[in-house]
């Protein structure tokens, strides 16, 4: 039995299906479909469907479920009692109307955003990839990070789990280095909390740069989930790293102070100068690019806010 949940009746579906003609789609499609065949010699409906209990219609012993409890149809029986032909013909039915969706639930298929609802062509998938999906912007993992030897860079990371099983003690998230990033990145272990099913999760995540890392190297560091077995679940998120030469440090000062009065930032709020250098790093310390930087910076916090 199907209820069709619109603006005329207010309740909470069970199951979130896109069908935008409503009813009359539904028994279009019906007609359509042919109906459901199966049951006894392929005729399912026609010649009711056998359980322990009798057929449909016939009088059933006090306390038998409306579907006839656990002897509903023969053969196999899906665990609410239902027999199992029948839950595959309504399985391929909705899978054909609606698509894949249709056979989850609705808290399962919301997506976390419009500018994620593309990403996962730039995440890495692994086992179980419903156990950590990415939800953060896309512009914390498509940016390049710019660092000098010895900085360490704290990034943000925020995640789902879209499975049906909370993590436990002993999941963590860790960085995947390659040959080359090894050489210019320290290895990353930050223990995650207990999550329940369908909760989001973030994660500061702090990457140290090695200080024997060659200046104007370019590399990316895979960060994701890792269950208590040691194997790596979810979809993993690349985040692009990028090494420059160090300058001396009146002469970074000198450059932050002049960032910053162009684009009328006071030294005295905190974070401030930090987000000068920030920018100047990845402007490569050139000023004017790292003005246009903390522009922008502000203009996407001023949307936020």
């Amino acid at each position: 039995m199907f209820t069709i949940i619109d603006e005329n009746c207010d309740a909470e579906a069970d199951f979130d299906i896109h069908m935008p003609g409503g009813a009359e789609e539904l028994n279009q499609a019906f007609q359509a479909f042919g109906g459901f065949r199966g049951g006894h010699r392929g005729h399912g409906f026609r010649h009711g469907m056998r359980g322990g209990a009798g057929r449909w219609g016939h009088p059933q012993p006090e306390g038998t479920p409306a579907w006839g409890g656990a002897g509903f149809g023969r053969g196999g029986r899906g665990g609410c009692g239902m027999h199992r032909g029948m839950k595959n013909q309504i399985g391929y039915f909705m899978r054909q109307m609606f698509g894949d969706q249709a056979m989850h639930q609705a808290d399962e298929t919301v997506q976390p955003g419009i500018e994620t609802a593309n990403a996962k062509d730039e995440w890495v998938k692994r086992h179980n990839p419903k156990r950590a999906v990415p939800t953060m912007p896309k512009h914390l993992y498509q940016r390049q990070y710019v660092a000098t030897a010895g900085d360490e860079l704290t990034v943000e990371l925020i995640f789902r789990n879209c499975a049906h099983k909370p993590y436990n003690q002993g999941f963590h998230l860790e960085t995947v280095l390659g040959e080359t990033a090894k050489l210019a990145v320290a290895p990353i272990k930050v223990p995650l909390p207990e999550t329940d099913s369908m909760q989001t999760f973030t994660v500061k995540v702090p990457i140290k740069i090695l200080d024997t890392a060659a200046a104007l190297s370019e590399h990316t560091v895979h960060i994701g989930v890792t269950n208590r077995k040691g194997r790596e679940v979810g979809f993993a998120v690349p985040l692009k790293i990028k090494i420059i030469e160090k300058i001396d440090e009146t002469s970074l000062y000198d450059k932050a102070m002049q960032a910053l009065a162009q684009v009328d930032m006071s030294i005295e709020v905190d974070g401030n100068f930090e987000k000068a250098i920030t920018a100047l790093k990845e402007a490569e310390y050139e000023i004017d690019k790292a003005c246009a930087l903390l522009i922008q910076a502000n203009e996407v916090k001023d949307k936020a806010d």
